[in-house]
């Protein structure tokens, strides 16, 4: 057969709580690689060409770049566990003025669920408000405290962009990432299926038993970030590794 594309790729979690997973579909897969490295020894006598060729230890790894950043698929593969409903996200560059009499406050309109500053400009110049924790500000200098940004006297009516971190529990996911104790990590199982464009006939192969052995992340200026899945596998429990499956035997 002939493949063409990336082909569809899905994993299933093997050790999911009551031994039920829901096979996840990590979508718009860009690249999907398997590779197998074998280990040889050979033996030498007094010729330059070796006599007997023994094989030693195989060790199977592939990647996964996808364009989607799934947070079920996130979840499941790397910390083992279920997404959360409600997310921690950022208000950007949110304007205001400070106001023209004291205490020069400007209360952001999240302030309800406010978690962290994330930096003032200055509408105008851009330049940079510094934080200067607790006291009073100077020009230039703010201080904050639950959502509440206190300014100095001098920058009345100055206009600022106000840039913070606030929860909300009616949009979104989050994932929590702890630190867990070496030894136990998420085990897998990958299907993938590929398609001959000239026949349409579909081939898959499949991997029992897998984790994750990196993953990596890299945000590009005027370009689509991709996530990637570096996988190691290995055989399960009935020494078995997995299996390919073709529409025809040539």
């Amino acid at each position: 057969m002939y493949i063409f594309g990336s082909g569809v790729i899905t994993a299933t979690i093997n050790n999911a709580p009551g031994g039920v997973a829901t096979p996840l579909n990590i979508g718009l897969a860009q690249e999907i690689s398997f590779d197998e490295s074998y280990t040889t020894k050979t033996l030498y006598g007094q010729f330059r060409r070796p006599v007997a060729i023994g094989a030693g230890e195989i060790k199977a790894t592939g990647k996964i770049k996808a364009a989607r950043f799934s947070a079920s698929v996130m979840g499941a593969l790397l910390y083992g566990k279920p997404v959360t409903p409600g997310q921690v996200t950022t208000a950007f560059a949110e304007a205001a003025s400070v106001p023209a009499s004291t205490p020069f406050t400007v209360t952001v309109a999240n302030s309800a669920t406010w978690t962290a500053d994330q930096g003032v400009l200055d509408a105008v110049t851009g330049f940079p408000f510094t934080h200067i924790g607790t006291g009073t500000p100077t020009t230039g200098q703010y201080t904050v405290t639950a959502g509440v940004y206190t300014f100095a006297a001098a920058d009345e009516g100055k206009a600022v962009l106000i840039s913070y971190n606030y929860t909300t529990t009616t949009s979104g996911f989050s994932l929590s990432i702890g630190n867990p104790l070496l030894g136990p990590t998420q085990t897998f199982g990958l299907n993938v299926m590929c398609t001959d464009p000239v026949t349409n006939l579909v081939g898959t192969y499949q991997i029992y038993n897998a984790v994750i052995a990196k993953f990596a992340m890299a945000t590009k200026l005027s370009d689509f970030a991709m996530p990637e899945y570096d996988y190691e596998a290995f055989a399960n429990a009935s020494n078995q590794f997995g299996q390919w499956n073709f529409p025809d035997p040539a």
